[in-house]
């Protein structure tokens, strides 16, 4: 018999089938599944869920480190997020099988390398952390790009728990396990040798299975091998950070999955890797674009060696990636309805790498302008790699 670890069947996606879904996994093994709320608005819903459902659902009843403000435009999750969460979990601690989803997220698109917006994001994390050893409660935490630190938070808050879907280094995943910490793995490591290596490397009485469903399935909404065979212009920056001497394998320079961000794609500098959001792109066009966009950041990252803190580096890097993606083409503009935005194409390179500034760096748009402007005629005219 299976438990997955880690999943989210509040999610809207189950409204209309969840009963077939439960009575599909009961059929195929799995015993019970621990479901983790998002957000506040989650927690009644779930407590619904269990209550139809007692025998499977466990809930797990936290905040996420990114939450969405009315728009749907995502963010650092906030003091003001975790209002009613103690009384919740004091009056339902009966039902609450851990504290999760909580944990951070110190992606730069979410906090924009602000250490305002980080620490804030960290205390929210520490105080659920605190709730749950009030409660004597286990946590389910998630920790994209911050798993040392949230370990570190564990440790000295003295909880135990779950990190999901952990992506981190194999040093830190061993501190983890000789703290007495489990690391669940998701359906989506059979897609990826880098996780496979990870998880080798990693005790086995430490690991549980997770789904994370809807994210983080087997299947790839895109599959990188695909994207490459029929996307040529991918062919250029990912030859041309070979021959610059960087490591590239289709499973790991670049990945397509499921963003819990608005962008079409990311750049994370520490593992040198590529993401598009597979919920995001509309179109074999948008995988292009954002495609080229990343993989120029890879390569200038690799080629550069870029500082990314260094805003002369990142707005240089900014300008070549939206130049080189055709992201200021006249026909990508009409179908993106930004033809009145911008007056001409490189008015629309310089708009987007402003925009792209703002979203990974806390300065004033004037600043950005001003960055971008000092170093756009060299960065506007290196082509590199495609003018080799």
């Amino acid at each position: 018999m299976l438990i997955d670890a880690h999943c989210h069947l509040q999610d809207k996606q189950f409204d209309i089938d969840l009963d077939e879904v439960i009575e599909n996994a009961q059929n195929n093994g799995v015993l019970a599944a621990l479901v983790n709320t998002e957000t506040y608005s989650d927690f009644d819903k779930l407590l619904k869920m269990y209550e139809n459902h007692p025998d499977f659902i466990c809930p797990c009843f936290g905040v996420h480190p990114i939450q969405y403000d009315s728009d749907q435009t995502s963010r650092a999750a906030r003091i003001s997020d975790l209002e009613g969460v103690y009384d919740f979990l004091k009056r339902h601690q009966d039902a609450t099988f851990a504290v999760g989803e909580i944990g951070l997220d110190h992606s730069p698109w979410i906090t924009h390398k602000n250490q305002d917006i980080i620490e804030e994001m960290n205390q929210v994390f520490s105080d659920q952390l605190q709730m749950a050893a009030k409660l004597s409660l286990p946590v389910n935490v998630h920790s994209r790009s911050a798993s040392k630190k949230s370990c570190e938070m564990m440790t000295a808050n003295k909880v135990v728990g779950v990190l999901h879907a952990f992506d981190g280094k194999v040093s830190t995943g061993l501190k983890a396990a000789n703290s007495g910490f489990y690391m669940s793995i998701p359906p989506s490591i059979v897609r990826s040798k880098q996780k496979q290596s990870l998880a080798a490397a990693l005790p086995l009485s430490n690991l549980l299975l997770e789904t994370d469903s809807p994210c983080l399935g087997p299947v790839a909404e895109l599959s990188t091998q695909w994207i490459v065979k029929v996307q040529p212009l991918s062919k250029n920056p990912l030859e041309a950070l070979e021959t610059n001497g960087c490591k590239t394998n289709l499973d790991y320079t670049f990945v397509a999955e499921p963003c819990n961000v608005s962008s079409k794609g990311g750049f994370d500098k520490e593992a040198c890797q590529a993401v598009i959001c597979s919920n995001n792109v509309k179109d074999d066009i948008d995988i292009e674009q954002t495609l080229v966009h990343e993989l120029v950041h890879a390569f200038d990252h690799c080629r550069a060696q870029v500082d990314w803190d260094d805003l002369r580096h990142a707005a240089c890097s900014e300008i070549r990636a939206n130049n080189l993606s055709g992201e200021c083409n006249f026909f990508s503009l009409a179908r993106n309805s930004e033809l009145s935005d911008h007056t001409s194409y490189k008015n629309c390179v310089s708009n987007k790498a402003v925009e792209c500034l703002l979203d990974l760096h806390y300065i004033k748009r004037a600043k950005a302008h001003s960055v971008v402007k000092e170093v756009f005629d060299s960065c506007f005219n290196d082509s590199a790699p495609f003018n080799d």
